[in-house]
């Protein structure tokens, strides 16, 4: 239920909005008085329909730093040594002005910000969570990505971040299996990223992911050795590929022969255009084929085809007969028919 503002409360607005530090302090302040708390929202209305700003607020969006502080420089060690002793509340306002006082400089919110989160949050343990006390040492947590977090520091390398917690996975493969090679991800062999057994993981380079993770794959894997058998089969596949590109042919567009570079590396073994050519605009039309399969039924006559396009459901013939219609339509079309 709404509540109307006395004129007690809206001059002791009026003096204390402007230079009562956030919306916080206000608010606590004017508890203080008068025994009662409005809401965030009921407070800045009440202001904006008196005509008031933050004075402060304004100049700290409007103006830039006055003075560039890198806290990391040996010549503001006094100045942070300062901020290590007298960054105490959680508003920035109080501190600003502070040190203000003792330099002569007014810092920006964001050059306090920065501060507190490379050389330590003083909400960190005082204010967040409702002052709960941090886990300790080996707690687990389960993140939305899906995987199990394991707390390995007490505190983060970099305040402000949560590096002092790693995936699961990562920690039992380091103790059973030594460091992560350079270049890897650490796959969960069965698919299942609840299974921490040391044989069920297993180091994949990143170059194999896109590959491992196509649903036109031939061939799949559901433990430790079919997931090698995998990546051996794609270095198989890769080595052919590099083969063929490496084979001379003849451009379809001018007859010259050529050989693929880098470029035409996107696509290799399929180039049919020589770089020349490609410059000058031209390009031969080619042939079409998914990725990796050689064989599918066709979702309306069942006939086994060649597919084209990746997504390709119909034979050539069925797409013949009807070239504009699903392969749904086609199907209870061709069933009312035969």
């Amino acid at each position: 239920m709404s509540r109307t503002w006395t004129d007690a409360e809206g001059a002791w607005i009026a003096e204390h909005w402007s230079s009562g530090g956030d919306i916080t302090d206000v608010l606590d302040a004017f508890e203080g008085k008068f025994g009662r708390r409005p809401t965030k929202g009921a407070m800045f209305q009440k202001a904006r329909r008196m005509g008031l700003a933050k004075e402060s607020h304004a100049a700290q969006r409007h103006d830039p730093a006055v003075t560039r502080m890198r806290w990391s420089d040996p010549a503001n060690a006094e100045k942070k040594a300062w901020m290590l002793e007298h960054d105490v509340t959680r508003s920035v306002w109080p501190t600003i002005g502070a040190f203000e006082r003792e330099f002569g400089i007014r810092l920006t919110r964001s050059q306090v910000v920065i501060f507190r989160q490379h050389y330590g949050d003083i909400k960190k343990n005082t204010h967040r969570k409702g002052g709960r006390k941090p886990r300790p040492l080996g707690s687990e947590i389960a993140r939305k990505d899906g995987y199990i977090y394991v707390k390995v520091r007490e505190e983060p390398d970099r305040p402000g971040t949560r590096d002092n917690w790693e995936p699961k996975h990562h920690v039992v493969y380091r103790q059973h299996h030594g460091e992560i090679p350079e270049g890897c991800c650490i796959y969960f062999a069965d698919r299942n990223t609840r299974n921490f057994d040391p044989d069920n993981l297993v180091a994949v380079p990143r170059r194999y992911i896109a590959v491992l993770n196509n649903a036109d794959l031939p061939i799949s894997y559901h433990d430790s050795k079919s997931l090698k058998a995998c990546m051996a089969w794609i270095d198989l596949h890769h080595g052919i590929r590099e083969a063929e590109s490496s084979r001379p042919r003849r451009c379809e567009v001018c007859g010259a022969e050529f050989v693929e570079d880098e470029r035409m590396r996107i696509n290799p073994t399929r180039a049919k255009t020589c770089r020349a050519c490609l410059d000058a605009g031209k390009k031969a039309r080619g042939t079409r084929h998914a990725k990796h399969v050689r064989t599918r039924q066709c979702a309306v006559c069942g006939a086994t085809f060649e597919p084209e396009q990746g997504r390709q459901r119909r034979c050539p013939e069925c797409i013949a007969k009807a070239p504009k219609h699903s392969a749904e339509n086609q199907r209870s079309k061709h069933g009312k028919t035969s």
